[in-house]
């Protein structure tokens, strides 16, 4: 080949390049630039019996995304007030593939499942989670996910496949693997949401299947779930999760806050275990039954979607079995949280 040959390949190389760079560059919707967001949440709690009380930073969440090119994005999510500690909770890279709305995610990621556990921190609609989001499938795992948005109806489908070893210790080599799948349909307000997910962190496996309908519009959303965990070679007896809850917004017309918003819930859970074995190998209740309703208030004011500052107030009324010890901050308790978005 020519230096004359070799000179005009390069240059056509260079302004191929340069356009493509150009053509991005010119699109609105498209950055390179890094997006940074994060969550604060500082609250206040007492217990209605014993004033057993305390302060918590809860959460001061910090998120970093953005795209390595129209078909590449990343996503890292860390926690650097998770009641004190410092925790990375997510850290992936994903590929794309829009026109047949393809994807797959690899990395340490929250299993797709469910939708309470699903919402982050800035999304909550009570100061604390249900019993589905906190004790039944708060599941994340180091593996990969595909995803596929159906361009001809409006369902999305997840399933992955993850270590068996818990997040804490990405060094593991092991049998077997935890998967999970998901199925999501939203159409006119209305989500339809089931899933199936299977998990041995410490060595017994367990399967789970979730199941959630919820309907909303400008002023209301209102949704239920309900999850069912079975433990396989009869080492506990099956757990039941449920969540019934509601949420009316009305605008305001005030300088300072803009949206007031009122939320009520039920939820509860029959007993529950960790999965952590005993020193004899059996499962033992971590969590005994329960069932809570809350009530809550919070005034919001809100710039933008992921810009605003909140005030929550929230009274759970606890209800157990009898005989039943309640351990310490489990009853019955009002909570003030002050939430910054940005």
């Amino acid at each position: 080949m020519s230096i004359k040959t070799r000179l005009i390949t390069a240059f056509m190389v260079l302004t191929s390049i340069v356009m493509a760079d150009a053509a991005e560059k010119s699109d609105s919707t498209f950055s390179y630039a890094p997006k940074f967001h994060a969550t604060l949440r500082a609250r206040w709690e007492v217990e209605t019996h014993g004033a057993l009380q305390r302060f918590q930073l809860r959460n001061a969440n910090v998120v970093v995304e953005g795209n390595m090119t129209r078909w590449a994005d990343y996503f890292i999510y860390g926690d650097l007030c998770d009641r004190g500690s410092i925790k990375l909770l997510d850290g992936w890279a994903r590929l794309r593939y829009d026109p047949y709305g393809l994807s797959f995610r690899a990395g340490q990621l929250r299993m797709p499942f469910g939708i309470d556990i699903s919402r982050g921190p800035h999304d909550y609609y009570f100061g604390n989670r249900s019993f589905i989001g906190t004790q039944l499938n708060s599941f994340r795992g180091v593996g990969a996910v595909i995803g596929w948005s159906l361009p001809m109806a409006p369902l999305t489908v997840e399933t992955g496949v993850y270590n068996t070893a818990t997040i804490g210790n990405h060094s593991v080599w092991g049998h077997g693997v935890n998967y999970s799948a998901k199925a999501t349909a939203v159409w006119r307000g209305w989500l339809l949401s089931a899933a199936f997910l299977t998990v041995k962190p410490y060595g017994i496996r367990s399967n789970l299947a979730d199941v959630t309908l919820s309907w909303s519009d400008s002023r209301w959303h209102v949704e239920a779930e309900y999850v069912r965990q079975h433990y396989c070679h009869d080492s506990h007896r099956p757990t039941d999760g449920y969540n019934f809850m509601a949420d009316y917004t009305l605008p305001l017309p005030m300088t300072w806050f803009n949206r007031l918003s009122f939320q009520g819930r039920f939820d509860g859970m029959t007993a529950h275990s960790d999965l952590v074995p005993d020193d004899s190998g059996k499962l033992t209740d971590t969590n005994p039954s329960r069932n809570r309703i809350t009530i809550g208030t919070t005034l919001k004011y809100e710039r933008a979607k992921m810009v605003y500052v909140a005030l929550r107030l929230n009274y759970e009324k606890f209800f157990y079995g009898d005989g039943v010890v309640v351990p310490e901050g489990k009853g019955d308790k009002f909570l003030a949280e002050l939430i910054f978005n940005f």
